[in-house]
């Protein structure tokens, strides 16, 4: 027996991929300490934020408030959040795009 996790197969990402908030946070990947003590989650989004300029904003303006803490830096504009939600992130049969919930996803709302 391997302690190796089980990948996540095309038919479950799509399943993730939801518009219903309650729906998502049935979903939901905990996130732990190191000591394995529940900390928060992760939800799931789905794709409302490609039909949603407002959602694209709020991402985007998030990721340039955060930008120091990541290890790529680039300019954060609209115009690639969107792009990259699109052709690399929820857009994708086999991606995943999980937000941080901050009270209610904008996403769902």
């Amino acid at each position: 027996m391997t302690n190796e996790a089980q990948q996540p197969t095309a038919s479950s990402i799509a399943m993730m991929k939801t518009d219903e908030l309650r729906d998502a946070l049935t979903m939901v990947i905990p996130i732990l300490s190191d000591l394995g003590e529940p900390l928060d989650k992760l939800v799931p989004v789905g794709p409302r934020p490609l039909k949603d300029a407002t959602s694209v904003i709020a991402i985007c303006d998030w990721h340039r408030r955060l930008m120091r803490i990541f290890t790529t830096q680039f300019e954060s504009t609209v115009e690639r959040t969107a792009g990259y939600l699109r052709d690399l992130s929820i857009d994708q049969p086999e991606r995943l795009f999980h937000a941080y919930p901050v009270d209610t996803p904008r996403h769902y709302q």
